[in-house]
């Protein structure tokens, strides 16, 4: 029950760190601003995308690529701790403590995978409003 809790709270961890991270960039200061800028008509720096978005936080930017990553990590695991739940009840031969805990595995793993949807759509969100 307890390590179940923790992989739930760890998802809860991961979901709602990413969107600090997210937050937290929207008021840091953007190093490639200006070297991103075309200036004197100098080549632009290999950082900087051709159509001028920040490779970084635009809307095709790593930190959205790493938060959709970790969204099908965490989506492979709720699935995994899904099944297991269900595998759980079938072997659980009317036990009613062995039931309680399937449920409640089932439970936290759709909770950690809705935690983690709530938060790739909050940084989706906050990295198209940059």
């Amino acid at each position: 029950m307890k390590r179940r809790l923790a992989i739930v709270l760890l998802f809860c961890v991961l979901g709602f760190g990413w969107t600090m991270v997210a937050q937290g960039h929207a008021h840091a200061f953007n190093p490639f601003e200006t070297a991103c800028k075309d200036t004197d008509n100098q080549q632009q720096s290999s950082v900087c995308s051709s159509t001028g978005e920040n490779p970084i936080s635009g809307p095709n930017g790593i930190v959205l690529k790493i938060a959709q990553l970790l969204l099908i990590l965490v989506g492979v695991g709720a699935v995994i701790m899904i099944m297991l739940g269900g595998l759980q009840y079938i072997l659980s031969v009317g036990d009613p403590s062995k039931i309680n805990n399937a449920k409640n595995t089932i439970l936290y793993a759709i909770i950690g995978l809705v935690v983690a949807v709530l938060a790739q759509v909050i940084i989706t969100f906050v990295i198209r409003r940059l």
